[in-house]
This record gives structure tokens, sequence and C-alpha cells, in this order.
């Protein structure tokens, strides 16, 4: 068992970091039959973890800020669990669109996870001006620190499913990283000053 254990570490690709600028750190790492990389975008700040948590599972309202959303349509909702039907209009490319559930659960320790998995099952019929999107995945983990500041961990990994070469594409999702955790620290510190964001 050790040894199978050893070998299943050894076979993980490393983490190599592309960016780092304004305290958040991106880092990829390959995935196996994918020519898209899975990304790491890391930063300890000063927004309690339930803030911070809330601004990742957000809301059924559609909010401005978030990149290149067109459309939201909440299919089913509860406390903790979200499944939606999203339209998104990137930039260059025809619109994508995909149907996500969204799940958020307090951990040990104080901490919160929110996770985000395709769930195009029950996402209505394909339109054939949009490109659907069959492969996302990704997770927000928040743990307090001993300083009373929260480490922030956003793991993502997704296939645009464009023509397009990775090396053109993986520019604009690495950016893209970094403007998702600024704009979940952002509702964050909102979550503080005005309390829980109305559903």
């Amino acid at each position: 068992m050790g040894l199978v254990l050893s070998v299943i570490v050894l076979a993980t690709p490393e983490w190599k970091t592309v960016s780092s600028s304004e305290g958040i750190t991106v880092e990829a790492r390959p995935v196996t039959g994918s020519p898209f990389a899975e990304l790491r975008a890391t930063t300890t700040v000063a927004v309690p973890v339930e803030a911070l948590c809330a601004g990742a599972f957000g809301t059924s309202l559609v909010d401005p800020k978030e990149p290149s959303l067109k459309s939201r349509r909440v299919i089913s909702e509860s406390p903790d669990e979200r499944v939606a039907y999203d339209r998104i209009s990137p930039p260059v490319v025809n619109d994508r669109d995909y149907t996500v559930r969204t799940h958020r659960e307090q951990t040990d320790r104080g901490r919160c996870r929110v996770t985000v998995d395709i769930a195009n099952e029950l996402a209505p019929a394909p339109s054939p001006s949009v490109v659907r999107l069959e492969k996302l995945r990704c997770a927000w983990d928040f743990e307090p620190q001993p300083d009373g500041r929260t480490k922030l961990t956003y793991v993502m990994w997704a296939d645009p499913n464009t023509s397009l070469p990775a090396f053109m594409v993986e520019p604009s999702r690495h950016e893209l990283m970094v403007v998702w955790v600024k704009l979940v620290i952002e509702r964050g510190k909102a979550w503080v000053r005005a309390g829980p964001p109305s559903q």
C-alpha cells in the first residue's frame, strides 16, 4: 500500500507559478488528456471565512460584475445549494452556456468550501447559436488563520470547447482567476458591511 501511495504522489503534477501580483498567486498544472491546465489562485485576506464563503456562493441574482455573464436562470435553490443555467458572452468566441450545481458546506476547524460542478443533465435543450460547455469544475476553500485573516484558495479547471490553441487561451484564463478572486473578496467585504445579501 505504501508503494502504491508513493507512486500516486510522484505521478501528481506539481503546481507552477504563472503570475503573482497584488497578493494573489496563480499557479497551473497539466491535466491528463486536456490541453488546458488546472489553475489555482491563493491569497490571504482580512475578511472572515463566513463572509468570503457567502461571496463565493453568491446569490440567484445576475451580478453585472461577473465576467461575461449574459443571463442566469435558477432551476432549483436551497440555503446551501443552487442549480442554475447560465449563458455567457466571452470576447472573440461565440456565446457559451452551461448548467452548474453550486454547493456550500462548513467543514472542520471553522473552514468553509464552495464547489461548482457541471449539471447539464438539467439544462434546457442546446441552441445551435450557443456552444455548450461540458467540462467545468471549481472549488473555493476558506481557512481561518492564527492572525485572524483567512486563507483563500480557488481551484478551477474547464475546457472552453474552442478550436483556438491552448497557448492563446491560457493567458486570459490566468487573468480571469484574479478577477474572480477580487470579486469574491469584494463581495465578502460588502457582506461584512451590510450582512448577508438578499436572495
